[in-house]
């Protein structure tokens, strides 16, 4: 077993210029493999990720020989929070959500 960085391409911080956070990131995965195949790294492509997305192991592409430690669940390794460019909040439940647009109304 070896432990792999992930590395977020693009990195997080270009993600948050577009009003958006990567939460929950994980820093490194638990491998299995063939001391010869231990990867120096495994990107996690962010290009396309929207907000409200979250990026899941089986979206990873790992090398042959290469397994998570964790194979009894799609764990998620980001998730993409945060409001659009306009400004407006996009993840359900955010501050002053549905209780605040309700009393705009009366």
């Amino acid at each position: 077993m070896t432990d792999t960085p992930l590395v977020p391409t693009p990195p997080a911080e270009l993600v948050a210029s577009i009003g958006s956070t990567v939460v929950g990131r994980r820093r490194e995965i638990e491998l299995v493999c063939p001391v010869e195949s231990i990867p120096a790294q495994i990107d996690v492509d962010l290009a396309s990720v929207e907000i409200g997305d979250s990026v899941h192991i089986s979206a990873i592409t790992l090398p042959a020989n290469v397994t998570p430690t964790i194979t009894d669940r799609d764990f998620t390794i980001c998730a993409v929070v945060g409001r659009g460019p306009s400004g407006e909040e996009e993840e359900e439940g955010g501050e002053g959500g549905e209780a605040e647009s309700e009393t705009d109304e009366d």
